[in-house]
């Protein structure tokens, strides 16, 4: 079942292009797949539009809506990667 999501970049313990420490991007959209421990997909506005995203619970315990954010250009040679809430009840 896809996913249509609003994510919210948070500074969390800080954003990173790999290389160093970048602010959080701005908010964007995804179109993602509910897999059992990750949603997984295509970014679809924003500055990493069309780039590949998975996402994953932060904490664990009851989902609190903040999960772990990696998101890859299609070659891989970029990846930025950070935290994002999203609605808590997706990955209950």
């Amino acid at each position: 079942m896809s996913l249509h999501l609003s994510v919210k970049p948070i500074y969390g313990w800080g954003w990173t292009d790999g290389i160093g420490t970048i602010e959080p991007p701005r908010e964007f959209t995804a179109v993602v797949e509910d897999g059992s421990e990750q949603l997984v997909g295509v970014v679809g506005s924003g500055e990493f539009s069309g780039w590949s995203v998975a996402m994953s619970k932060r904490h664990a315990g009851p989902f609190d809506g903040l999960v772990n954010v990696t998101i890859l250009n299609n070659g891989a040679d970029k990846i930025f990667s950070g935290s994002a809430e999203i609605s808590k009840d997706l990955m209950e």
